[in-house]
């Protein structure tokens, strides 16, 4: 397993919109880690010089978190371009936060967005934390981007 630190900055060149998300618990003040099955990893890190595709389980480690918000909404179309409404007419989005939301002037923002299992929605976690961000990652399992865009059946989650 390799790890990268993507602290700040660093986290935007890593890309989850491809992949599926897995969590578990989460305490206050505490590492919280996310597997991600597809991350895609930029140029920028230094690992390549395409993008490059995991295809198996990474670990997203953040330290010291004090809050979560995670927001979803399913489709009403099959284009992805509208969300179910309720009997108000009102397109309805549900949402989890976990932790604490005061005070968060002294963390960082770092947000997770992509498609809902098989295009049936759109999912967004946003997560703060104080201290360092670091994904670890199987360096047998990955294949350039235009690999997977070309052979998805064969990287993706089964």
């Amino acid at each position: 397993m390799k790890q990268i630190d993507i602290t700040g900055e660093r986290f935007d060149f890593v890309d989850y919109s491809e992949g599926n998300i897995f969590f578990d618990t989460f305490s206050e003040k505490e590492k919280f880690v996310i597997k991600v099955w597809g991350a895609t990893i930029m140029p920028e890190l230094g690992i390549d010089r395409q993008d490059i595709y995991v295809a198996a389980l990474s670990n997203l480690i953040f330290e010291e978190v004090a809050y979560i918000s995670i927001k979803y909404g399913i489709y009403a179309n099959e284009e992805g371009t509208k969300f179910i409404k309720n009997m108000h007419g009102n397109s309805t989005h549900m949402q989890l936060e976990l932790g604490k939301k005061e005070n968060l002037n002294n963390y960082t923002e770092y947000v997770l967005g992509g498609i809902l299992g098989r295009y049936a929605g759109y999912g967004e976690i946003t997560i703060y934390c104080k201290g360092k961000v670091k994904i670890t990652y199987d360096d047998t399992a990955l294949v350039s981007a235009t690999e997977f865009c070309l052979n998805t059946d064969k990287y993706r989650f089964r």
